[in-house]
């Protein structure tokens, strides 16, 4: 019987994967309809990517933060350049991003961006198949719908839930390799807020270490690949990232997170900064006692995933492909152990949620007349959950580890 319903299971994923095909054209029409600058080629943010990756392939490395110099370049890729009036955001990732931005400027656009996409999906998927090593999820999770968002904007997230996922697997057996793992995602620090209290709650000394080295020895690389003057350069680029989280709404409502609900309801930038504090310590709070209390790898590892989401302010849509890392964990220990009511709920609201996240805002204008962004609940609600799996638990066990 359950093998009948893994198969049904792998058959809905597939077909899925089709339907979010035609998902994907649907919302790339909506989004091209809502796009400020229609004439750009397909691929939403990949266009300031692949720009970037030229001009540091021509020796300009520090160009993508010069907000001038790049809104010129996408203006020039613009099959309407006309309607490139103002200028784009820089770039807003450390230098250290630009070691993975580079081999995409060797390419022309199209090929450049189904390599991008292909590359990252398919390091996403190996990450969550060493997780859980069971075909029927991972057949299951071609349908996840933060899979094919990424595709729609062209953004980074499948690549650092992957490398993510990677780290997870290798903790427990490999922490030298998962410190260097962890390292990388330094070109995202505001994703990796949990890691440090993580591993030392649980004791990783060692990957901790390397994971320092790691970070350090990319940022060294890069100064030596790139100059110092593109680090200064690039402190624009975060000037400009805090200046739209505190006065852009228009990027609010794509912000899963209690900062952006707060301030799309007009709540000073202060006291959502405050309140958004005090939900990322109880965060912090949670999984590191987790992760002190109990040596289980699916709650570990969903812990972080999902309280990841939850510790920065600065989060989008996008990068609610963290949530299949929780996802793929918790649907193999429902299949290992059985299904809680909880799980029946939360699990398939979690295969649909990202897609979803940038339209509750609408919805709740036409419903109550106040635009809220909700997108933070389920992840909230998950880590709740985890944390009582862990609380009732008489002891720690150790099932479901990633092979060595």
């Amino acid at each position: 019987m359950q093998l009948k319903l893994n198969h049904v299971a792998a058959g809905l994923g597939l077909l899925l994967c089709a339907a979010a095909l035609v998902l994907y054209g649907l919302e790339l029409q909506v989004r091209s309809a809502q796009n400020l600058f229609p004439g750009l080629p397909p691929g939403g943010d990949f266009a300031q990517f692949w720009v970037s990756a030229k001009l540091i392939a021509q020796g300009l490395p520090d160009a993508p933060y010069l907000a001038a110099v790049l809104t010129e370049k996408v203006r020039a890729l613009s099959a309407q350049p006309e309607t490139v009036t103002r200028l784009l955001s820089p770039l807003y990732y450390p230098p250290v991003y630009l070691f993975f931005l580079l081999p995409l400027g060797w390419l022309p656009y199209l090929p450049a961006l189904l390599v991008y996409f292909a590359s990252t999906a398919a390091l996403y998927l190996a990450g969550l198949w060493c997780l859980v090593r069971q075909r029927w999820i991972i057949l299951f999770m071609l349908g996840f719908s933060a899979i094919w968002l990424n595709l729609v904007t062209g953004q980074n997230g499948l690549l650092t839930a992957g490398v993510f996922a990677l780290a997870l697997v290798a903790l427990p057996h490999r922490p030298t390799l998962a410190g260097l793992l962890i390292g990388i995602l330094c070109y995202k620090p505001h994703l990796g807020l949990l890691w440090p209290i993580v591993l030392l709650a649980g004791q990783h000394y060692r990957a901790f270490f390397f994971a320092i080295i790691a970070a350090l020895g990319l940022t060294f690389a890069s100064v030596l690949a790139f100059g110092i003057h593109t680090w200064l350069a690039s402190t624009f680029g975060a000037e400009v990232a805090v200046f739209a989280l505190e006065h852009n709404p228009s990027l609010w409502v794509r912000m899963p997170s209690l900062y952006a609900t707060l301030r799309l309801q007009l709540v000073g930038f202060d006291s959502a900064v405050m309140a958004h504090g005090a939900l990322s310590l109880t965060v912090a709070g949670l999984v590191g006692w987790i992760w002190f209390r109990s040596s289980d790898f699916v709650l570990r590892g969903a812990a972080l995933a999902v309280g990841a989401l939850l510790a920065t302010p600065f989060v989008y849509d996008y990068d609610y492909a963290l949530l299949g890392v929780a996802l793929v964990l918790l649907l193999a220990r429902a299949q290992d152990q059985g299904w809680r009511w909880s799980d029946k709920i939360l699990l398939p609201l979690a295969y649909v949620w990202p897609i979803l996240i940038n339209r509750f805002p609408h919805w709740t204008e036409s419903v109550f007349d106040h635009r809220l962004q909700l997108g933070f609940l389920l992840p909230l609600a998950l880590l709740l959950q985890i944390t009582h799996r862990v609380a009732v638990a008489r002891r720690p066990v150790s099932a479901l580890q990633p092979a060595a």
